[in-house]
């Protein structure tokens, strides 16, 4: 099939149109971007709002495709639904003084469309400027660049996570063992691997902001630890205990919360400290908050 007739057609709105809060959004989509991940057809197509940064604020947007038995003969079929804003909304096209973008896709990944569009009453009397401008003909381009570095920035550093200890039984010794209080730690200072770390994160830092929070996920903390959830993160599932004055980095399973492993590191978690851990993870509360984490971060794998 060519290139050409992988591509959503957009009859209206145009680009750069000026829409109100409700308007009709109508088009065309390839059959063969319906297809679904078990191999049936769903007559949907999905878009959402993305705002000046690139940020999607709303996905709200649902057309449903026209179809019938001679479908299967037709390389495109037509889509319409009505479009709207709703007033949590405002706030995001406020920041991008009306220049937003509507995302559009069926169900094969990475094809996405982007049409820029201009809401009507946000934009300054002196008109936009020329940044903002520029940055509006590249929502589509500045999405898909991001997305690609986060996968780039999530490859490399699984590489350099690599070196970890994953014997469970030596583990386990040390972690019955060693029961140290905060003072009898060695000081922990940077490590080779930590460095490297910086400078990956500083490759992709414009994409990492972009990503913001679901990257990292801060779960919670308790007396100098951080309970994290990485975006893109491999199986088993599990989440990071960090404690940077202790020099830990230590990998714990979801949702059994049992140690699992450590980066390369000189300290460990004390029984106690493995104690107070699990008390902390058996409040509903942080148990759900950790389970919304990993729920946010399916989206961004």
């Amino acid at each position: 099939m060519s290139e050409e007739s992988e591509e959503i057609e957009i009859i209206e709105p145009k680009p750069y149109t000026h829409v109100g809060a409700e308007f009709v959004l109508s088009g065309r989509i390839p059959r063969s971007l319906l297809k679904t991940s078990w191999g049936g057809i769903d007559y949907r197509v999905l878009g959402g709002f993305i705002d000046i940064d690139g940020l999607e604020f709303a996905s709200t947007v649902t057309a449903y495709v026209r179809h019938g038995p001679f479908s299967i003969f037709k390389k495109k079929l037509y889509f319409s639904t009505t479009a709207q804003f709703s007033q949590f909304n405002v706030p995001f096209i406020v920041k991008s003084q009306g220049c937003i973008a509507l995302k559009l896709s069926g169900h094969k990944e990475g094809y996405d469309f982007f049409l820029p569009l201009i809401v009507d009453g946000f934009e300054p009397k002196e008109g936009t400027s020329s940044e903002t401008g520029e940055r509006h003909r590249n929502i589509g381009k500045m999405v898909i660049q991001y997305k690609t570095d986060l996968k780039n920035y999530n490859k490399e550093l699984a590489e350099i996570k690599k070196g970890i200890v994953y014997n469970k039984s030596i583990l386990e010794g040390v972690f019955e063992i060693l029961n140290k209080s905060d003072d009898t730690f060695k000081p922990f200072s940077e490590s080779e691997e930590d460095k490297i770390e910086k400078a990956l994160e500083e490759k992709y830092k414009a994409a990492i902001k972009w990503r913001g929070p679901l990257l990292r996920g801060i779960v919670g903390k308790m007396e100098g630890f951080e309970f994290r959830v990485y975006s893109g993160d491999h199986d088993p599932k599990h989440f990071h205990i960090i404690h940077k004055g202790r020099g830990i980095d230590a990998r714990f399973s979801y949702p059994q919360i049992e140690l699992i492993s450590y980066k390369g590191r000189l300290n460990f978690i004390g029984s106690e400290d493995s104690k107070k851990i699990s008390q902390f993870f058996r409040t509903a509360k942080n148990l759900q908050k950790m389970d919304a984490e990993f729920q946010k971060q399916v989206s961004v794998k």
